[in-house]
């Protein structure tokens, strides 16, 4: 048998092109397409990941021959298809994306178990037992306990069982009643121990579920935490019986917490992924996850890319702002886009889970596109509890609680009730507000709120690059331009002085693990807790309709963001802390008045009023669901001459006559490595037609300078 005799190499390094290495002929047999191999690169020993193997030479000089294969088996075709699409989408190194991929070391292999099956056939054991069982009781109860079981049992397991010594099982091994297999041993965290969500046990109509098909569907699923756990629950025992369903969360404290809710009532392996494992635990998980023995992974964005061998499904939990924060030689992501494109490469559908959907999946919903699994309606979210919108002025109330929201938590506290404080860490202003009439500064062309300087002189459109004057507010003139921000440092200080006799909990230090958040969850739920503060972080599913007084203190933060999507954002973290309150609990939104209108008349009246009016802003402004938009970020030395790369580059643009709208550039800024750059921002129709327009204006020497976001 002839094998390959070359092979094209992607080098797990931001280089632009592949190289071609011999193989020698000990490792023919092992390599092919996807392979993972050490290669001698530069004088030194690099990972790469094989795109193409042949018998002839590409290359007519010298070539170095690969050191080794580093996987037993090769990537799918649909990683390797996956990983094209993400180098072309992002103007990034092939190898880099893998780079971005793979777990840095991949050589730890799962631990492994010795385990006993039957080898036999029902009918001879049946017979066995039947004949044997007073002469050979021994054998015959561990023949009996292996019928019983659906699967291997571990040896010692085994003889427990059976209240046997080795001696009877040998004699079964020996006449191949019985035999010997060896299985990996599925690692995970110590467990938790979550308390089981109060309340009755949530039931969710399975016809839906029952009808996702084995190909590439995509779906919704909505409603409360303790709704959307039932029916990920649903979806999980249908899914895994075709594959490893890949569940993605927010971040690893949920998807340690998910792990272990789910576990608890069904019979499915479950381990999570994610960047806060050990090396050695992330390099076994991966190599675990070709095996087929996990039924379900959870993890947090790098999961994504797990190498499961048949895919059954992607659910993607808190579905809305899921980019991927990168370094800046990395490509590019976003969580939601990855999950569809590998869906659909490998014919699996895709499940988008939260609160309430967001625009893009309910536009979707109305086009036909995505389908429904839900466990609540949007129409219900406005009577589940009450909301009310109370008004801060820092002028007139120094403190960072207002007064309001102070009379609340002291009512609530001696009423013995559970009160949750959700904000922002410490740090700098995030938004202007003017004091006098409440508006935020926008930009007058992109309506998107302008991001302001450490210094508050002036403001800039992210978009495109309009400055405005922070000194005056542009609606009014007034100068009382107050600069807010987050606090739950400060806010948890006040608290313990106006109510010191409190067991006051904050969680948002960085410092902090996921058991350190269940012990805090723990003591929240049994009452040891008075009231618990923290960021979006502490919005678990087992407090769902479980806190009397829900608290929001960072929905103007979120409103003023500088993106279109702001409102939406603030939207969805009231419904987040609606889910959290109890039916007769209150959900009080501290605010500042800028621009809550729209949200508060939402749960007033319809909140399918709110996704209408939003998306019919959304089309009318050119932005997404309806358009994508794009950054392509420039890099260089002199600020002169980077400016004219980019009004060269928009020129460039521009001339192909393409569906598209190019905003900027911005003006260059350095950073501290005294690095300078620019953006453009591009409203496209369709984002593949006009990636293949900036690919083929990009000249190859520019190339290196440019970083594209693609799902800005």
């Amino acid at each position: 048998m002839t094998y390959p005799k070359f092979a094209q190499v992607a080098i797990l390094r931001p280089i632009r092109r592949s190289f071609e290495y011999s193989i020698p002929e000990e490792l023919g047999d092992r390599v092919s397409k996807g392979s993972l191999c050490n290669c001698p690169f530069r004088g030194e020993s690099e990972r790469g990941v094989v795109l193409e193997t042949g018998e002839e030479p590409e290359y007519q000089g010298e070539r170095k021959e690969l050191s080794e294969v580093i996987s037993g088996e090769p990537l799918r075709e649909p990683l390797l298809e996956l990983a094209n699409w993400l180098s072309f989408a992002t103007f990034t190194p092939l190898g880099q994306v893998f780079n971005r991929m793979l777990p840095a070391d991949i050589t730890a292999r799962p631990r492994t178990r010795d385990a006993i099956e039957l080898k036999a056939s029902f009918s001879e054991v049946s017979d066995f037992i039947e004949r044997e069982k007073k002469r050979k009781p021994k054998q015959a109860e561990l023949l009996q306990c292996l019928l019983a079981s659906d699967e291997p049992i571990e040896k010692s397991e085994l003889l427990a069982r059976a209240d046997s010594s080795r001696s009877p099982l040998k004699t079964l091994l020996s006449e191949e009643f019985v035999e010997e297999v060896t299985l990996p041993e599925i690692e995970a965290r110590p467990s938790f121990s979550p308390a089981e969500m109060s309340g009755e046990s949530i039931s969710v109509s399975s016809g839906e579920v029952d009808r996702i098909p084995a190909s590439f569907e995509k779906y919704v699923a909505y409603g409360t935490g303790r709704e959307r756990i039932a029916i990920y629950k649903e979806i999980l025992a249908r899914l895994t019986r075709q594959g490893t369903v890949i569940l993605l969360s927010p971040n690893v404290i949920r998807a340690e917490e998910l792990v272990e809710l789910i576990r608890s009532e069904l019979d499915l392996v479950g381990v999570t992924y994610h960047s806060e494992l050990t090396g050695g635990q992330i390099s076994r998980r991966w190599n675990l996850a070709r095996s087929g023995d996990v039924d379900f992974f959870v993890g947090a964005l790098s999961a994504v890319y797990l190498p499961v061998d048949r895919l059954g499904g992607i659910i993607v939990e808190g579905e809305g702002d899921r980019n991927f924060s990168l370094k800046e030689q990395d490509p590019k992501g976003n969580l939601i886009d990855i999950a569809l494109r590998r869906g659909e490469l490998e014919e699996s559908p895709v499940i988008l889970g939260g609160p309430g959907p967001s625009l893009r999946s309910y536009l979707g919903l109305e086009r036909k596109e995505y389908r429904e699994i839900s466990g609540a309606s949007l129409d219900g979210l406005r009577s589940s509890s009450r909301v009310s919108f109370i008004k801060k002025r820092n002028n007139a109330e120094a403190r960072t609680l207002s007064s309001g929201v102070r009379q609340r938590l002291k009512e609530n506290y001696e009423n013995k009730e559970l009160s949750l404080i959700i904000g922002e860490k410490t740090g700098s202003s995030s938004a202007a507000v003017c004091e006098d009439c409440g508006e935020v500064i926008r930009c007058p062309d992109c309506q998107v709120p302008i991001s302001y300087t450490t210094s508050g002189n002036y403001g800039v459109c992210p978009y495109c690059g309009a400055r405005k004057n922070l000194l005056a507010c542009p609606i009014c003139g007034s100068d009382e331009i107050d600069f807010i921000g987050g606090g739950l440092e400060k806010a948890g200080t006040e608290i313990k002085e106006f109510l010191p006799g409190a067991n006051v909990r904050r969680f948002d230090a960085p410092g902090e693990s996921p058991a350190d958040f269940m012990a805090v969850r723990q003591g929240f739920l049994k009452g040891e807790i008075d009231i618990l503060l923290g960021t979006s972080i502490v919005a678990s599913p087992c407090f769902s309709g479980e806190v009397s007084l829900v608290g929001l203190l960072d929905l103007d933060l979120i409103l003023n963001r500088p993106t279109y999507r702001s409102t939406e954002l603030a939207f969805r973290r009231v419904i987040t802390g609606l889910e959290l309150a109890a039916p007769e609990g209150e959900l009080v939104v501290q605010t500042y008045g800028s621009g809550t209108g729209s949200i508060s008349s939402a749960f007033a009246g319809a909140p399918r009023d709110f996704y209408d009016s939003e998306l019919k802003s959304r089309k009318r402004m050119g932005y997404p669901p309806y358009r994508r938009l794009i950054t392509v970020q420039l890099e260089g030395k002199e600020r002169e001459d980077l400016r004219k790369v980019a009004s060269k580059l928009r020129g460039d643009l521009e001339s192909t006559g393409g569906d598209f709208t190019v905003l900027g550039p911005l003006e260059p800024e350095s950073d501290k490595t005294g690095r300078t750059r620019t953006e453009l921002v591009i409203k496209a129709e369709e984002l593949d037609f006009f990636l293949e327009i900036l690919h083929e204006v990009i000249s190859e020497e520019d190339v290196d300078a440019l970083r594209v976001n693609p799902f800005t």
